[in-house]
């Protein structure tokens, strides 16, 4: 977009020198050979595409500036800040004689314009809005100073949509950090914060801004669709699951309106000739291989990470089908069955154009009257176990006595004697046991592990398959936002935070970490403020190797934890030392209990950089002031020890000398051992 004379000036120019190259390269179009004619062609298309880019912006800015009743369009709230930088070039006002007008620096204007208003605050946009004589319609609401983002957090939370899924999966992503960050949110922020969640609530929920900023209660009701059917228990946890049901359902729909409608063949998707069909296309029949196979059929999947009572679901509308996956910590073995059985709700006849079949978790299971929820449960079974699921698991059930203890030995024996994925045979026994109402699942998932990560590989084939093509602001923020892996809110950070500054085991300080590494995903390596959680992982480390009884992270600055050893209570700062060119977190990554190799030549380049990285890192700590007492505990997180272990441990005896005389001692945490240093 124009936004001043020197830029329409400059535009023009631009333009003029567009025209010459066009008209230049389809000259020399017309003399060249077909090949060269080819490329000629692309580098034409590339000039023409910018010269109407500028020809569209140019003819906005003749339009806002020489039209005698220019018309500005606020659609929504989103609109407001391009329609005050219109409707500023509609006034004949420059940047300059605006910010006097309104007693500011021009820069000021400058600031507002080049991030479209974002940080206004109410009183300031209301004067301008004066000012320029912009319009805006009844039904664009703009918040005012009492409707404040906690108050709409507030309400929603009364209705069962938590401050974590609001903020994670409705605040849109360049609003996220305001939060995140811990930002003063009275004022400028806050503005666009709740004007852009009051849209997104109402584009989702069908709920109007009166209804989410007044005193009337938010309902369920009105937002449901028709053919709308969820399966499971009717508790505690069925408002806010069917709220999330609608959620989901938007945004199944957003996805099938950016994917071209899709055909299948009903008579492939059975259990007999669906493993066949997907075995014969993929050469396996597997996670990803299912999931790519789905897409070949007109059939989108995309995975989510939600803490709420779904566990799948199937939207339909027409020929367009859409499954959404509810990947929870976990569960990983239950994956391939849940997208098997949304498989066969995708393909039969339901008898209705439109509609969504909801998967409210395993509540529903010892419901299964309805003939088609029985009848996707057996398909997913019979497909895994090549049509026999009810004569396995019945001789599991048989040789178990009836004691769900024993099946973790004999599901395993009947997998091996029949020849059967194991952790198939555990998955469909599990459902079973579920159906009839006993809960099998935490001791299912000691008998096996699945091959590779299910969330991570039917997300690469989203992105993989998707087309991004979202045109509506609202619903590619939405899109985006679900499969964004789930963050810590600032308050679940300050509970970890408490949780890691009490004693506890190095075992236990392990574990935890790991909990919250589930939780969060790969967000665990990403997301800010988590250093804590760095820090904890490094105390139960060190702590583990030298039969520590206790550890935890310091609640004041003065140093970051202490480690218990007998009767002795060491105080500790902790850094952390890598190689110069190794991200932050690959520690956490290990799947192996290795790290990844690297070739030679990039070794010795990082040999070569080792020791002065080294010697700044411990140089920044004896540059600080602590108490007395306190030891330093380096982390070396380095994988040149594949290739210079004798070598680097010479620099580290070398480069921790300065530290000594600072520190009573230092330890040197490197894979499973601990280096002491002390005078």
């Amino acid at each position: 977009m124009i936004t001043t004379a020197r830029e329409y000036l400059v535009a023009q120019q631009h333009l003029e020198k567009f025209t010459a190259a066009l008209s230049k390269s389809r000259e020399q179009r017309d003399s060249c050979y077909d090949d060269e004619t080819e490329v000629m062609k692309a580098q034409g298309l590339g000039v023409e595409s910018m010269f109407n880019d500028i020809r569209l912006a140019v003819e906005e800015y003749e339009y806002l500036t020489q039209s005698p009743n220019p018309k500005i369009e606020i659609r929504s709230f989103r609109d407001i800040g391009k329609g005050l930088i219109k409707a500023r070039l509609v006034k004949n006002y420059s940047r300059e004689e605006l910010a006097t007008i309104l007693g500011l620096q021009e820069n000021q204007i400058k600031y507002y314009e080049e991030n479209h208003y974002q940080g206004i605050g109410y009183h300031r946009l209301h004067e301008l809005l004066r000012i320029l004589e912009l319009n805006i319609p009844d039904d664009v609401v703009i918040p005012n100073d009492g409707q404040s983002f906690s108050l709409i957090l507030e309400k929603l939370g009364q209705v069962g949509l938590s401050e974590k899924f609001v903020q994670q999966r409705l605040v849109p992503a360049k609003d996220r950090p305001l939060i995140d960050d811990g930002l003063d949110m009275h004022g400028n922020s806050e503005l666009n914060v709740v004007g852009n969640l009051i849209e997104t609530l109402g584009q989702v929920f069908n709920w109007k801004p009166e209804q989410i900023i007044g005193d009337e209660q938010l309902g369920v009701g009105r937002c449901i669709y028709p053919h709308f059917s969820i399966s499971g228990d009717r508790g505690a946890d069925y408002a806010p699951g069917e709220l999330y049901a609608i959620y989901a359902r938007h945004l199944a729909g957003v996805i099938a309106n950016a994917t071209t409608e899709g055909s299948h063949d009903k008579n492939t998707f059975n259990a007999t000739t669906v493993k066949e069909a997907v075995i014969e296309k993929y050469g396996d029949f597997t996670f990803t291989s299912i999931t790519n196979f789905a897409w070949d059929n007109g059939i989108s999947v995309l995975p989510i990470q939600d803490d709420f009572p779904i566990r799948a679901m199937h939207w339909w509308s027409g020929n367009k089908r859409v499954i959404l996956l509810n990947f929870r910590p976990n569960q990983p073995l239950r994956y391939l069955f849940d997208l098997l059985r949304c498989l066969y709700f995708a393909t039969i006849d339901k008898g209705q154009e439109s509609g969504a079949v909801i998967d409210l978790g395993d509540k529903y299971m010892d419901q299964l009257g309805n003939r088609h929820e029985y009848c996707a449960f057996q398909f997913a079974a019979n497909t895994l176990l090549d049509g026999r699921y009810h004569e396995l698991s019945e001789r599991c059930m048989s040789l178990s006595g009836g004691q769900t203890s024993a099946l973790q030995r004999t599901v395993p024996a009947v997998a091996r004697k029949e020849n059967v994925r194991p952790e198939y045979l555990t998955v469909s026994v599990a459902y079973e046991l579920a159906r009839r109402g006993i809960d099998w699942w935490g001791e299912s998932s000691k008998i096996t592990e699945p091959e590779g990560e299910p969330y991570n590989d039917c997300l690469a084939v989203f992105y993989d398959r998707f087309s991004f093509l979202v045109d509506d602001p609202i619903d590619n923020c939405l899109v985006q936002s679900a499969l964004e892996e789930p963050r810590l809110t600032r308050k679940e950070k300050a509970k970890w935070k408490t949780i890691f500054q009490k004693f506890m085991s190095p075992r236990d300080c392990l574990s935890m970490v790991s909990d919250l590494r589930e939780k969060i995903g790969s967000n665990f390596h990403v997301q800010s403020g988590l250093e804590f959680v760095r820090e904890a992982w490094i105390l139960g480390t060190y702590g583990s190797i030298i039969g520590a009884d206790e550890v935890r992270i310091y609640p004041e600055s003065n140093y970051d934890g202490e480690v218990v050893l007998g009767n002795n209570r060491s105080r500790v700062e902790i850094t952390e030392i890598m190689d110069a060119n190794r991200r932050r977190g690959e520690e956490y990554r290990q799947r192996n209990g290795g790290l990844e190799e690297i070739d030679e030549e990039t070794a010795e380049a990082e040999l070569l950089a080792f020791p002065e990285h080294f010697r700044k890192c411990v140089s920044n700590k004896v540059s600080k002031d602590y108490p007395d007492g306190v030891g330093l505990l380096i982390y070396l997180n380095t994988i040149l020890s594949l290739f210079y272990k004798s070598e680097i441990r010479k620099i580290i005896e070398r480069e921790v000398k300065p530290a000594l005389g600072k520190f009573r001692f230092v330890d040197v945490l490197w894979g499973d051992e601990v280096i002491r240093f002390s005078d």
